[in-house]
């Protein structure tokens, strides 16, 4: 089987993603993304700063990927996408 490449925007949606769910603590998912907490904070905080129409144009085109790769479900999509921003 080959290597399953990813690129760097999907590997940051990815991060989010877990992040939104809350299953992991952020000091958790840094350790497994292999990132300090701090630029886990910034790639949250970009994320969440932008529009919820921007955020669904960044998610798109990987969406499909993380759902057959079994991250996410369509369920939990919609939450995350269309939950207010934390301020």
């Amino acid at each position: 089987m080959p290597w399953k490449t990813s690129s760097v925007m999907e590997e940051k949606l990815r991060f989010v993603f877990e992040q939104e769910l809350q299953e992991r603590t952020m000091t958790e998912l840094c350790q497994r993304y292999e990132i300090t907490r701090q630029t886990g904070y910034v790639w949250l905080r970009r994320y969440r700063e932008a529009g919820a129409a921007e955020r669904i144009e960044q998610i798109l085109p990987h969406l499909d990927e993380l759902v057959d790769g079994g991250l996410i479900t369509l369920e939990k999509v919609r939450v995350i996408l269309y939950r207010p921003p934390k301020k």
